[in-house]
């Protein structure tokens, strides 16, 4: 009878670990994009690398993220770094 909570809790915490690994593989490929794609040349890559380690993604979905950023996965998808600005009610700047 207590089968369901279980599996509820479960498939709660599957959801929030993708959503904590979808956003460091993003994370990932942008800074492989903004430099060269090695850890240890790039800082910001190598940060992003122990975050997603910390984390326990597996070795595999990091370096696909890196070969997809590199240009050899194949994938159409494209991640930037976009910064907006704009402005709110009253002129206030957002």
């Amino acid at each position: 009878m207590g089968r369901q909570w279980l599996q509820k809790n479960k498939e709660i915490n599957a959801n929030k670990r993708a959503k904590i690994v979808t956003k460091l593989v993003r994370e990932i490929t942008v800074a492989a994009k903004m430099g060269v794609p090695d850890p240890a040349m790039n800082a910001r890559l190598g940060v992003a690398v122990e975050a997603a380690r910390k984390h326990s993604v597996s070795n595999d979905t990091i370096t696909r993220a890196i070969k997809k950023a590199a240009g050899a996965g194949g994938d159409g998808a494209s991640f930037d770094l976009v910064t907006f600005e704009g402005m709110a009610p009253h002129k206030v700047p957002v």
